[in-house]
């Protein structure tokens, strides 16, 4: 996503307020969407979205934005929003997005934040089957700042026995470069990375596909406000379908995880 964002079809007043109305899949396209705008509109929009009773993965698309252009602001809002959700994909696509957001570390009230939700993580009887290879690392480094190597060596050390066989191998085959902190950071580093984390794996939903956002806006009766930026009109039949259920009069829906 470009830093400067783009001119969409559709004012950002249109797409916000369109959001009570659309439903499912079809409300994360607008939601998501709004990522897109300029910055000097992103921030102000987003901002009236939380605002909204909005699904787990709508709030958590609108905070991480947030905290992409000010983690400052926004970046305690999106730890404690996103460990804390019903949704084991919003806790997994939170702490992976943390990393690159800490700067020169957390406070120590967030600090512990990520501890404790790693903590509570591995110790989940259900995690066998949610896991997911970057967790473990993507909190690792989120505390690299705030803790540096040897309390997060404690970390890992304490929390080994609960690791997964995958996970467990991996910090062995690490342990060794804990006495070089460069080497170990890289080495964590690999490690998030190895299984790719969400904010690197193409959403089937993706609102960069503008035909699925007009799609939406159409069949909830609005019209473009700039219909010169359509770039994909002779292919809006191929679009992902948003169906009949993805429109309608609103509401939060239970997350599934």
């Amino acid at each position: 996503m470009s830093a400067h964002g783009t001119k969409l079809r559709y004012e950002a007043s249109q797409i916000v307020e369109a959001i009570d109305r659309a439903r499912g899949d079809g409300r994360y396209f607008l939601v998501t969407a709004l990522g897109k705008l300029p910055i000097e509109q992103r921030e102000n929009a987003l901002a009236q979205v939380l605002a909204k009773e909005l699904r787990a993965d709508e709030r958590y698309s609108a905070l991480a934005e947030l905290a992409r252009l000010r983690p400052t602001t926004f970046l305690a809002s999106l730890i404690e929003f996103g460990l804390r959700s019903r949704s084991i994909n919003v806790q997994q696509s939170a702490i992976a997005e943390v990393p690159e957001l800490v700067g020169d570390g957390l406070e120590t009230g967030l600090a512990e934040q990520v501890e404790g939700w790693l903590r509570r993580r591995l110790a989940n009887p259900r995690r066998s089957g949610t896991w997911a290879m970057w967790e473990i690392p993507s909190a690792a480094l989120a505390l690299w700042p705030s803790y540096g190597p040897d309390r997060v060596d404690a970390l890992l050390t304490d929390i080994e026995p609960r690791m997964q066989p995958d996970e467990r191998d991996r910090w062995r085959a690490l342990k060794p470069a804990v006495n070089n902190s460069r080497a170990y950071k890289k080495g964590l580093t690999e490690w998030m990375r190895e299984n790719n984390p969400p904010s690197a794996k193409p959403d089937p939903r993706d609102a960069t596909a503008e035909a699925d956002v007009d799609r939406v806006m159409k069949r909830l009766g609005y019209h473009p406000a700039n219909p010169e930026s359509r770039v994909y009109d002779s292919f809006a039949d191929f679009a992902v379908p948003i169906y009949a259920f993805d429109v309608g009069s609103g509401g939060p829906l239970a997350d599934e995880d």
